[in-house]
Formats: C-alpha cells, sequence, structure tokens
C-alpha cells in the first residue's frame, strides 16, 4: 500500500499562490535549507467550527512533495483558500505508528482514534490514494484526482533508448527506488516489465551514472528534487512524456460524499484555477531547489559523463504538464 503522510496539517484552497509564506527551515543532510509547507494553526480545534465540510485524512508520511512528516504537504498552499471561500477544510494527519495496520483499518471500515475526537471528530478519509488500491473498500474517491503523479524514464544524459512502446522497455536494464510512491498496478507492469528496485535514490543515481543500468522509472517530483539534492541534475534526462500515470485521490467515508458540499470540492478540482494553482507552487518549488542546491558538487562518480555530451542532450527547462 503506497499511500501519502505527514504532520497534522490543514489544506486549503489557493486562488493566489503567491500570498502564502514558505518557510525555510533548518539544514537538510545535504547541507542547505529546505522549504516546510505547514499550516500554523494546526494545533487549533476551534479552527473546525464553522465548517461546512471538514476532512480529516490519514496519509502517508514521506512522499514530498505531496507529504512529509517534515516539510509537510505542498497541498497546504495548493488549497489555502478552501477554508474561506467554500468552508471546506481538509486536515492531513501522520499516524506513523503501525501506519499501514491502520489505513487498512479504515478501508474495512473501521474508525481510527486521534486526538480529533475530543471535539467530536473522527478521521474520515485517506489523502493520496491511488485508485482501487483496496478494490473491496467501502470508502470512494472524491472526482477528478487532485494530483495526477507522473511516472517518466531517467537516464544519463549522453543515453538514447530505442522506445516506441512500453514494452521496448525489455531490452534494457532497469530500476525504481522503493521510497518511491507507486500504485501497485504499476508495480505489476514493473515487474512483468523485469524493472527491479533500490532501497534509495542514491544507489539508483549511482548506478545509472556509473552504466550499471540503463534507466531508472520514477515519480517526476520526488526525483527530480532529489536530482537537485545531489547536484547531478545535468547529468540526467527525463523522457519527454510520462509512461505512468498515476491519478492521486481523497478516499472517503461514504457518509462524506453524501455531504452537498462535496460537489464544490469536485468542481474546483475540475478548474483551470485549480490546475493554474498546481502548476505554479510546483513550479515555485522546482526553482527553490535549483536555487537551493547550486554550487553542491556532484559525486565522483558523475564524471565518467562527458560534459560536452550534457551540454548537447539535457534539457535547459524543467517542464512536467499536469493532467487533471
Amino acid at each position: 500500500m503506497k499511500l501519502i503522510a505527514s504532520l497534522i496539517l490543514s489544506l486549503f484552497f489557493a486562488t493566489n499562490v503567491n500570498a502564502y509564506t514558505i518557510e525555510m527551515f533548518g539544514k537538510d543532510t545535504y547541507g542547505f535549507d529546505i522549504p516546510r509547507y505547514r499550516d500554523e494553526t494546526i494545533n487549533d480545534i476551534e479552527t473546525l467550527r464553522g465548517i461546512r465540510l471538514a476532512i480529516i485524512a490519514i496519509a502517508d508520511e514521506d512522499n514530498f512533495p505531496v507529504s512529509s512528516y517534515e516539510q509537510g504537504s505542498i497541498f497546504n498552499k495548493i488549497f489555502e483558500n478552501l477554508k474561506e471561500e467554500y468552508g471546506i477544510k481538509i486536515i492531513i494527519t501522520s499516524l506513523s505508528k503501525g501506519f499501514q495496520d491502520q489505513v487498512l483499518h479504515m478501508e474495512r471500515g473501521g474508525k481510527i482514534e486521534s486526538q480529533w475526537d475530543t471535539s467530536g471528530h473522527h478521521i474520515n478519509a485517506i489523502f493520496g490514494a491511488p485508485y482501487k488500491e483496496h478494490i473491496y473498500s467501502r470508502n470512494k474517491e472524491i472526482y477528478p484526482a487532485f494530483f495526477v503523479n507522473n511516472v517518466h524514464i531517467i537516464t544519463a544524459a549522453q543515453t538514447k533508448l530505442d522506445l516506441k512502446e512500453r514494452n521496448d522497455l525489455k531490452k534494457y536494464k532497469g530500476i525504481y527506488v522503493k521510497q518511491d510512491r507507486i500504485a501497485d498496478n504499476i508495480l505489476n507492469d514493473f515487474a512483468n516489465l523485469g524493472i527491479n528496485s533500490v532501497d534509495n535514490y542514491n544507489e539508483a543515481y549511482k548506478q545509472l551514472l556509473t552504466g550499471e543500468i540503463d534507466f531508472i522509472a520514477a515519480s517526476y517530483y520526488p526525483s527530480l528534487l532529489e536530482s537537485y539534492k545531489q547536484g547531478i541534475r545535468n547529468y540526467v534526462t527525463y523522457s519527454k512524456n510520462p509512461v505512468w500515470k498515476m491519478p492521486l485521490f481523497i478516499r472517503v467515508r461514504p457518509e462524506v460524499l453524501r455531504n452537498k458540499h462535496v460537489e464544490d470540492l469536485s468542481d474546483y478540482l475540475k478548474s483551470s484555477q485549480y490546475r493554474k494553482a498546481v502548476k505554479e507552487t510546483l513550479d515555485e518549488l522546482v526553482d527553490i531547489y535549483r536555487k537551493n542546491t547550486e554550487g553542491i558538487v556532484p559525486p565522483t562518480y558523475t564524471r565518467e559523463i562527458s560534459s560536452s555530451e550534457q551540454e548537447n542532450e539535457n534539457p535547459t527547462e524543467d517542464e512536467q504538464k499536469l493532467e487533471n
């Protein structure tokens, strides 16, 4: 089960993404500041008073930028005006201890104890659920998907693969990263195509750039941010189009779907306004990582790649079209 996680966060609707202040905190393991997307009122139970619809969701704890225990969810910014404009509030909570058991418990119709119970509120949703991950769940997706997590093929900058269809990947040696949150149906494709796993991006990029493998299959944004953190963005190239698309949903209890304000949320997720907010916010995040990682010395194994080759073949811009 590959879901999504964070500390308790409040998510709001975004019409003016520049209004949200990104808090930069600490240094990560690579020595640079990283952004945090948190709601300042996360511990204030009073924020739920007067809300027309409260979605309190359990989520995976380490899948930034969708969510993260340390950095929070970028959707905290994307949805920032949802409460003010529609009276809808989405709160993401991380229950890391026994996380998988808690998710299964909720999917089977059970209630999950949380701090929100003290005011009569229970966790009533899962945030970032791949489509039909639990096909027998009584819980239902809110349509459309709030985000489509595209899975691309990453190659070394000087490498060209002869690919006309997905099955052509069988001709090459590929891997994916276990820490990447990939839906079960895509993992089944990986197995059929002979794509094996490694534990982390450090190992994946090392194998790629030393020629041990031909490609990495990875979620676009997590892998892109990691390439900046490692100082190797200019040494790798992404497939122009995604090879897999993984829509992520807010999956809620049936009683939540009966709330008339769910339609307001669905309409907004379909809108060009929402797509614009997602794109602008993610572009801003990538730019933060680009600027904060300038000057990072790449690992020594990247010296095996010709600088002239990577200059000629590597794209000059990080562009990603999101489809909702």
